[in-house]
């Protein structure tokens, strides 16, 4: 098995793939991918261009042959892994094209904000007091599972009111996962332990009165795309299930200093598709 330093990162691989996908947009021989037709006679112009191609065009031969253009290699797991996905991201990616939706002018997006044109979103604590984190959210209801579904907004009110405790808002989501994740299958990772003891110190830091911010005791799932030194991270792909993570992403750092609990790591498609 390859040693950590051997091992691509997931920035590299889809970067790699990526390049990839590029050569039969450009209608290189190497992928192999590219037909042409021409437009009819009675069109102004005699232009060509690729059809779009389709998953079963890709192949480990294709991904083998078209690495040594981009200078790299891969197992032949994840050759298959990507063969099997990058079909279909490039069929997007080449009607968008066709359509002109991607001319040659525009730059790529280097932010993305899950925003309505025209909205803005307005930050926590504009004025940085903590105070306007408390919402005229009623008590707290009685059964766990309202507790669960409560939005961010009356939770954060609640622990700062003293109503519920981290700890409990975390054990509350640990017992829902463990009854039915199960069926859904949607934690790769639970981390119990370092959920509650984050928990038990996020409620420590309230009774000091200090206060992390919007996040302070608020419990979050992260995508196991994302690192966490000494937890598995398997990108989603098999030739990674048995990865485990040596260094811890910044999102990550971030999410612990502003006193959220984290309950574990989430399912992904491969590489996260």
């Amino acid at each position: 098995m390859p040693s950590p330093a051997d091992t691509p990162s997931r920035r590299e691989l889809l970067a790699s793939a990526a390049s990839l996908a590029l050569l039969p947009i450009a209608g290189s021989p190497i992928a192999g991918t590219a037909s042409v037709h021409r437009r009819d006679d009675d069109d102004d112009e005699d232009n060509a261009w690729p059809e779009s191609p389709d998953a079963a065009t890709f192949t480990v031969a294709t991904i083998a042959a078209a690495e040594r253009l981009a200078g790299i290699s891969f197992t032949d797991a994840e050759r298959e892994t990507i063969a099997a996905t990058i079909g279909e991201q490039v069929a997007m990616l080449a009607a968008r094209v066709a359509a002109g939706e991607l001319p040659n002018e525009l730059a790529p997006a280097m932010i993305f904000r899950a925003m309505p044109p025209g909205r803005t979103a307005e930050p926590a604590t504009p004025e940085g007091d903590p105070a306007s984190l408390v919402d005229s959210a009623a008590p707290p209801p009685g059964d766990d599972e309202s507790i669960a579904f409560a939005p961010v907004t009356h939770l954060a009110t609640w622990l700062r009111r003293g109503e519920i405790t981290s700890e409990r808002l975390t054990r509350i989501h640990l017992d829902r996962i463990a009854r039915f994740d199960p069926t859904l299958e949607c934690m790769i990772t639970v981390t119990g332990d370092r959920a509650i003891e984050q928990a038990r110190a996020a409620d420590a830091a309230f009774r000091a009165g200090r206060d992390l911010g919007p996040l302070h005791g608020i419990t979050y799932g992260a995508k196991d795309i994302i690192d966490v030194a000494g937890l598995p991270a398997t990108w989603g792909a098999a030739p990674f299930k048995d990865r485990v993570a040596t260094t811890t992403a910044t999102v990550i750092e971030k999410l612990d200093a502003a006193g959220a609990v984290m309950l574990g790591k989430t399912a992904v498609g491969a590489l996260a598709y």
